[in-house]
């Protein structure tokens, strides 16, 4: 149980920088709300405070400010605080599949084939994570389809072979059966490993 808290706790902030300033820019707009939202309510009282000439209001004004400033200011403490951990939620959200997507395009980039983008339930990207894996579905039945040619090509450079008495053509066309039969075995290894779960 303690394991699983302290690993919750770590993996929460995936993509430090990203995060980051999808919080800190939320907040900025949140405390500009919360700030415009505060002085609306509390604008007319300040006034009333400063301008009126009669005591009588001027009391009234500073005693209804301190009752509003009193459940105001803990309320506003409290949602700012909620929604910092609510921003901090939603951007694990995101920024856990961006991950994944980069750890897949790396491998990609490596020409392996054989990861699939998966998501944690509550995961948003679900529509991205499709596509993605599409398209890795659809180039790993294009690089088949080369190895498939690839094959073929090889066993008919064997029959021609068996028909060839020159040495030197012969001997060209075993080093090129030899690379070519290197390059399928690379490639299949690359392409068609064990898929990622």
């Amino acid at each position: 149980m303690g394991e699983t808290n302290r690993r919750l706790k770590k993996n929460i902030v995936i993509n430090r920088g990203l995060q980051f300033k999808i919080i800190m820019t939320s907040m900025v707009y949140m405390f500009l709300v919360m700030l415009v939202t505060t002085g609306a309510i509390l604008f007319p009282l300040i006034f009333d405070m400063l301008s009126s000439s009669d005591l009588n209001v001027q009391y009234a004004a500073a005693q209804t400010f301190l009752v509003l400033a009193k459940r105001l200011m803990p309320s506003m403490v409290v949602l700012f605080a909620l929604f910092f951990f609510h921003q901090l939620f939603i951007t694990h959200r995101i920024c856990g599949p961006l991950v994944n997507f980069t750890n897949t395009f790396r491998r990609i980039s490596n020409g392996d084939l054989t990861r699939r983008v998966t998501l944690r339930k509550g995961d948003y990207l679900k529509k991205e994570c499709d596509i993605i894996n599409g398209m890795i579905e659809g180039l790993s039945d294009h690089f088949h389809q080369i190895s498939t040619n690839h094959v073929n090509l090889v066993h008919s450079l064997e029959a021609s072979l068996e028909g060839v008495t020159d040495p030197l053509t012969r001997s060209n066309i075993e080093k090129i059966l030899a690379d070519l039969t290197e390059s399928i075995t690379t490639m299949a290894k690359e392409t068609c490993g064990t898929k990622d779960e």
